[in-house]
């Protein structure tokens, strides 16, 4: 195993139109034909391979490049990641109390209705805090996996098939997340780009024996770098296969296998420390999350019924209602769909998710105009 200062730049990578192709499969097309190229040396190209692989899963929070769409998987952005100086939890503290009358913190929806009775407003939502609000319109903005997870019990009447289906189709993964906090940036000395927030990327199977003392779950992670909001601290992201799983590991252990992992990339293992915190996301076990990232997957790109981002995107035509306005019978949409998940083109960001929410007020907005 080695560590070394890794960029991959995708760029200039043949772009294919085959739906049916995923992102897996022409990678590892295009890495047989470079590979024998280093035939002197081919430990190593399998070792830089194997790195690319668990940093684009990494990036994608695939479980496997082989359910992501090619066609469909692209960088949103053409300038370099912004990283906030605050976190986005404390981001939302700050924000809350400026609609604390308009918000509703910590209370969960337990289903939408459509009222049949045409009395009053004709969407209710009810919570389970035994609340129940009446609306013209609900904006649906829950995460894709726990639409995934809650889609039988949460709408009443169903939502319309092709929506199901859409929602059953489009990929949803984790990525993982680990900070270990040390009293010092030791690494420093080692690597120093880290400070400028250059990752390490890491290059297994160079030393098989010392990769003896590696747990499994650690084979998912690709490169680690600096925390940019917690001092002395080195953030780990990576994406687990179907068959591991880090969440049910204690602290202790996790703490005990990044240490391992560690001393075998660094040269002089005499000034590593040992960690003194440890934080951990713990998305894929929340309910209210189930998972972090949305993927255009290759299922969804070759469905039967054609289906996309947009059947993500649009009102549910289940939930449509008729609504006098401007002197006559409109049909209106109920249930409206917002989220990084139905935007197009920045699906997993926030950005996307922002936008998603204006695209649904202006849909309404358009109603009433």
């Amino acid at each position: 195993m080695g560590a070394t200062i890794l960029a991959t730049d995708w760029s200039n990578y043949a772009i294919s139109s085959e739906n049916n192709l995923s992102r897996g499969a022409v990678l590892s097309r295009q890495f047989n034909k470079w590979r024998p190229r280093v035939s002197s040396a081919p430990y190593i190209a399998d070792a830089v391979y194997n790195y690319i692989i668990q940093k684009e899963r990494a990036e994608y929070g695939v479980d496997s490049l082989s359910n992501l769409s090619f066609a469909h998987s692209f960088a949103p952005f053409d300038s370099s990641e912004v990283s906030l100086n605050i976190s986005m939890m404390e981001f939302l503290r700050q924000i809350a109390p400026l609609a604390d009358s308009a918000v509703k913190i910590n209370m969960k929806v337990d289903k939408i209705v459509l009222n049949g009775s045409n009395t009053g407003r004709p969407m209710l939502v009810y919570t389970s805090s035994n609340v129940t609000f009446s609306a013209d319109h609900v904006i649906v903005t829950v995460s894709l996996g726990h639409l995934k997870a809650n889609i039988a019990a949460l709408f009443d009447p169903p939502l319309s098939e092709r929506k199901r289906e859409a929602i059953r189709l489009a990929g949803f993964g984790t990525r993982e997340r680990i900070v270990l906090v040390y009293n010092t940036s030791w690494w420093r000395a080692v690597w120093p780009e880290m400070k400028n927030g250059v990752k390490v990327g890491i290059l297994k199977n160079l030393q098989p024996e010392a990769e003896l003392l590696l747990s499994a779950w650690t084979a998912s992670i690709a490169e680690f770098s600096e925390d940019t909001h917690i001092p002395n601290a080195l953030q780990f992201e990576f994406s687990l296969d179907a068959e591991s799983s880090v969440e049910n590991v204690t602290d202790a252990s996790v703490q005990d296998d990044l240490t391992v992992l560690l001393r075998t990339i660094t040269p002089n293992v005499t000034i590593m420390e040992l960690p003194v915190a440890i934080y951990r996301d713990n998305w894929e076990r929340n309910r209210l999350s189930a998972g972090t990232h949305s993927f255009f997957a290759v299922e969804l790109a070759t469905s039967a019924q054609n289906l996309s981002f947009l059947d993500l995107a649009s009102p549910d035509p289940a939930f449509g209602y008729s609504k006098h306005l401007h002197g006559a019978d409109r049909l209106v949409p109920g249930l409206l769909f917002a989220g990084e998940h139905t935007h197009p083109s920045l699906s997993s960001t926030v950005p996307g998710a922002i936008l998603s929410g204006f695209r649904e007020a202006n849909r309404l907005a358009m109603v009433y105009t």
